[in-house]
């Protein structure tokens, strides 16, 4: 399969869990209204209209992993107001997640991409047994890079010189690039020569785990949908 069939055009995020318990998994994701059913089944004609009614799926695959494509908003907890560092937040909330995951079960992985806008974020994480392994996430909107762990043996296909440039960029290094370029032009740090995104992220979770896109795609199977969120932590 090519690069050009792995450019999938989508907004998606989903974990990997290696367990097949997937009634555990929904315990710890603390996911509300679960139900059974498809993927499929996310949506439903409520008032003649289709509407989402589950922003959650967890289905097991390869006898191996569970599987949870998501779509989960950022909320802040009651009677706080968050005013800064949220993007640090929202990075901080995923891979808590991930490190919760893996204590128990031993892997958690957690991977997204927006190809539907052209600077959307990208992000791929890995923690076992309870400790953060690798993250990366990268938003040139909103001119956010992180960078932590050393980069496995999947990720050899990016310009990881690059990175390291980028993560010493100052505020006045992203300004002069947005003069420049208006803002519009990638900084080439993916394996198709610009910004990481569908491409990159396909390749590391194969290598690490599954594809659940494009060889592994949930399809008509049954698992659980539920409605999960992030709560954000100061």
């Amino acid at each position: 399969m090519s690069d050009d069939d792995l450019d999938v055009q989508a907004e998606i995020s989903w974990l990997t869990v290696r367990t097949t318990d997937i009634n555990a998994v929904v315990e710890i994701l603390e996911l509300e209204a679960i139900r059974q059913g498809r993927w499929q089944d996310a949506s439903e004609k409520i008032n003649g209209k289709r509407q989402t009614t589950a922003n959650t799926f967890l289905y097991v695959s390869q006898d191996t992993w569970v599987v949870v494509p998501y779509k989960w908003e950022f909320v802040a907890p009651d009677d706080v107001e968050i005013t800064s560092g949220v993007r640090e937040l929202c990075v901080q909330a995923r891979e808590s997640l991930i490190c919760k995951l893996s204590q128990q079960f031993g892997e958690a992985q957690l991977f997204e991409f927006d190809t539907e806008y052209f600077c959307g974020t990208t992000a791929w994480m890995l923690a076992r047994n309870g400790q953060l392994i690798r993250s990366f996430v990268y938003d040139l909107s909103s001119q956010f890079l992180r960078n932590f762990g050393e980069p496995t043996e999947a990720e050899q296909f990016m310009d990881w010189a690059r990175v390291r440039e980028l993560e010493n960029w100052t505020e006045e290094d992203w300004e002069n690039w947005e003069e420049d370029s208006d803002g519009e032009t990638d900084l080439f740090i993916g394996c198709r020569g610009d910004s990481p995104k569908a491409v990159e992220t396909i390749k590391v979770a194969r290598q690490w785990s599954i594809d659940p896109l494009c060889t592994d795609r949930p399809g008509k199977r049954f698992g659980i949908l539920g409605n999960g969120k992030f709560v954000l932590c100061q």
